[in-house]
Order: structure tokens, then C-alpha cells, then sequence
């Protein structure tokens, strides 16, 4: 029974590690993958993803 409840909190612990990863690369490269998808003329998501994860943009202190 033990064993049960370690490998579960394991297995919790390990997915919401993951999770949180995933969500903070998505953020923080947001632009980059926006600039570098395909899209139609005249669509600019790199100005859409920048003014969205504004607070999440890596951004050199000039």
C-alpha cells in the first residue's frame, strides 16, 4: 500500500514538474514560435504575442 501512495505522489509531483515547464517554455518563446509559423499576407503574430505575454518576454536591461 505504500508503495502505492509513493509512486502516485511521484507520479503527481512528475506530471505537475512537466506541466509547469511546458507552460513557462510556451510563454517565454511565445514570439519566437510566433515569428517562425506559417501564416497568411499581411498577419503580423509576433505584435499579438508580444502586447499577450508582455510580462513573460525575456527583455535585456538597456
Amino acid at each position: 500500500m505504500k508503495k502505492i501512495i509513493w509512486r502516485t505522489i511521484l507520479v503527481l509531483l512528475l506530471g505537475i514538474v512537466i506541466f509547469g515547464y511546458v507552460k513557462i517554455n510556451l510563454k517565454s518563446n511565445a514570439v519566437y514560435y510566433a515569428k517562425n509559423m506559417p501564416r497568411g499576407e499581411g498577419q503580423e503574430p509576433e505584435l499579438i504575442m508580444l502586447i499577450d505575454n508582455l510580462w513573460w518576454v525575456d527583455n535585456p536591461d538597456i
